[in-house]
């Protein structure tokens, strides 16, 4: 897609403003935000954004959002999403905050906008302030946990027979069990809907 097509642009615009609403709905909602890593939350609710931490000089801004863990009790316990921004290169020509999703499964979101910006061109860099996050369950948002001595023992992925089948759903049960242990309440909270 060229971006010297004003309607690119306008696309482009749109969806970043539509992001940026439904993220300003979800704070009129009643989404408590947090500020940058390792400070208490904001009676504001606004994200208070903070030099990224880390040995590399990135120029991306972090912050934490605070979450319920479970949606359809968001009074309940409330887990920390780790958030970084990085600001539009040229701020006179900026159009607004592009919110992205990582991927995955997997993906840190911060990772992308600290370390590897490269995904996006110049010229998306230069109009917009490129936002994303570590989802629950990957990176500083609250990580899975399971043990390396069972993650050690994972049965061969190719089943030859109904005893390798049992064996690998056995094996399964047991490593549910572990990481759910050692996780906490996210672990039965990690699906794209609550993300």
């Amino acid at each position: 897609m060229q971006l010297g097509d004003g309607s690119a642009l306008r696309r482009i615009a749109a969806r970043a403003t539509a992001m940026a609403g439904g993220v300003a709905m979800a704070g009129v909602a009643g989404l408590a935000v947090a500020p940058a890593v390792h400070a208490s939350p904001s009676a504001t609710g606004v994200l208070r954004w903070a030099p990224c931490d880390g040995p590399e000089k990135s120029g991306a801004e972090c912050a934490t959002l605070s979450v319920p863990v479970d949606w359809a009790h968001p009074n309940g316990p409330r887990l920390d999403l780790a958030v970084a921004r990085r600001k539009a290169t040229e701020p006179g020509a900026r159009v607004g905050s592009m919110v992205f999703g990582p991927g995955g499964p997997g993906d840190s979101g911060v990772q992308m906008v600290v370390g590897n910006i490269s995904r996006f061109s110049p010229e998306v860099r230069r109009r917009f302030d490129i936002v994303s996050f570590d989802p629950r369950g990957v990176g500083a948002g609250n990580p899975v946990t399971c043990s390396t001595a069972l993650l050690a023992e994972r049965p061969s992925p190719v089943l030859k027979s109904q005893a390798d089948f049992d064996a690998t759903l056995a094996y399964n049960k047991r490593l549910r069990a572990d990481c759910r242990a050692r996780t906490g309440p996210v672990f039965d909270h990690l699906d794209t809907a609550q993300t």
